[in-house]
């Protein structure tokens, strides 16, 4: 009888021990995600939410530890307005976290800013050969695609369970 609890105790540690593996997730590695919708300053609002996705699986040691195709959450910081004489408008977003194939929120730190297109020097030509009220003309509004891929960077050393 003794040997049979002795036994069963020795399995029960020995399948805790295989669920207890785990791979380290090292600060400052590259994860690539793409933007999973269309964001257009002149509609967003500084703070919304914003979606990507995981682009390539991320691999330690032999080990996914995060999914291609996993969702990432970013957000946006701040947008300017495009503006008279033909001045462009902007986006500034940040992409924060994403989730480990163990279900543990995994830090990112990337910040991106992205400028509409400027139609400064068009404009002002146009006022000074044609007549000043092109100088009213705005520039376009910030636009980033569905599908745009971006590079973040793991925030922290993190310990993966597998």
């Amino acid at each position: 009888m003794k040997q049979l609890f002795f036994l069963a105790l020795v399995l029960v540690i020995s399948l805790n021990l295989k669920a207890q593996n785990t791979v380290a997730l090292k600060e400052g590695e590259v994860i690539n995600v793409k933007l999973s919708e269309t964001i257009d300053s002149k509609i967003a609002k500084a703070g919304d939410q914003i979606e990507f996705e995981v682009l390539d699986s991320i691999v330690a040691d032999s080990i996914v530890v995060i999914e291609k195709g996993a969702p990432v959450k970013g957000r946006i910081l701040s947008i300017k307005e495009p503006k008279l004489a033909g001045l462009q408008g902007e986006l500034e977003i940040s992409i924060d976290y994403t989730v480990a194939t163990d279900g543990q929120n995994i830090r990112l730190r990337s910040v991106q800013e992205i400028e509409g297109k400027s139609k400064t020097n068009e404009v002002v030509v146009a006022a000074l050969v044609l007549h000043p009220l092109f100088l009213l003309f705005k520039g376009k509004e910030a636009i980033i695609e569905m599908g745009t891929v971006f590079s973040a960077y793991i925030d922290e050393d993190y310990t993966i369970t597998y």
